[in-house]
């Protein structure tokens, strides 16, 4: 083998983990704008923050509303109703309406993340709210807040809650329409020169992800934080394909979904996995995965890391 030929996997990486780099720098960058816009915009059209809003068509025609879930929430999750509120401003402690919930999906959580940061500091879903409770109350330190609602398994009539603020209800409830995921099959497959730029190094960060640290990985690709939620993620070139191995404990507990992504960070096929022998088909091109294993219901325990083997079969890089 000639010299040229040992050197040019070396010089290819090299020019992937450069390309990434200015890819993530890009998508910082736009980020920080997003999000230093966002705050600007609620804090001159504060009644926008007092209501739900849902992922649906509607919303996606709204001017600068796919540039901001593509830079605060591009893990699409094909699974779930997802809503958002606020920010909002709390004293003390905010209220939800936790009967709602449980009328509309048998799995549900909803994520309370600081504003603008979205750090997650708490989380209640359907198995942490009391049985047969129409309200909870959680006590949060002053500051402003964002929610995040997700709906797994959901009923033919879709409410989400009403919420409470100190004492005062600040958000109504919402009704959803049964069929409002219908929006993701005018999406599959989206490509576009931005939003390639903005995740081109998505890909390349979880195909050398061993030379990154595994903290830093998971930050840049986990979706915002969901305590209910453990996450398995990795990338796959064209030919490859996901194999899931779920032992009956984990299909039992546990409800396992997974989302294929294309380079620009769209969703391309989803699943949930049923079986204890899943295979994707395979890749037609460089894509990532997103794994989400998801607790059923209350009491559903945890399971042995052995008990769930995934895998990327064919073409295999390692």
């Amino acid at each position: 083998m000639s010299f040229l030929h040992r050197i040019l996997p070396g010089i290819s990486i090299a020019w992937e983990l450069w390309l990434a780099t200015l890819s993530f720098l890009f998508f910082k960058s736009v980020k920080f704008l997003v999000r230093h816009g966002l705050s600007c915009y609620y804090r001159f059209a504060g009644s926008q923050a007092f209501r739900w809003r849902f992922l649906s068509p509607e919303l996606l025609k709204t001017r600068g509303a796919l540039l901001t879930i593509m830079t605060t929430g591009p893990r699409w999750n094909t699974h779930a109703i997802v809503a958002t509120a606020g920010p909002i401003v709390v004293e003390k402690s905010l209220a939800v309406n936790v009967g709602a919930a449980e009328r509309s999906a048998r799995v549900w959580t909803l994520a309370i993340c600081t504003f603008p940061g979205y750090q997650t500091v708490t989380a209640i879903g359907s198995r942490n709210a009391p049985f047969g409770s129409t309200t909870m109350e959680l006590p949060l330190r002053p500051g402003r807040y964002w929610l995040a609602m997700r709906y797994y398994h959901w009923s033919d009539c879709v409410e989400l809650p009403s919420l409470t603020v100190d004492g005062v209800e600040v958000i109504d409830s919402t009704a959803v329409p049964y069929d409002v995921n219908d929006f993701y099959l005018a999406i599959i497959g989206k490509n576009s020169a931005l939003y390639r730029c903005l995740h081109y190094y998505a890909y390349v960060l979880l195909r050398y992800r061993r030379f990154f640290p595994a903290a830093f990985v998971e930050r840049e690709f986990v979706p915002l934080g969901n305590p209910e939620t453990r996450f398995e993620f990795g990338a796959m070139e064209a030919g490859e394909r996901l194999s899931i191995q779920a032992g009956p404990l984990v299909l039992l507990s546990h409800d396992i979904y997974v989302t294929i992504y294309n380079r620009a960070s769209f969703p391309v096929i989803w699943f949930q996995v049923t079986d204890g022998e899943f295979a994707t088909p395979e890749c037609t091109t460089k894509c990532v995965y997103l794994v989400r294993i998801h607790h059923k219901a209350p009491g559903s325990g945890v399971f042995r890391d052995e008990d769930l083997k995934i895998s990327v079969l064919g073409c295999a890089r390692r």
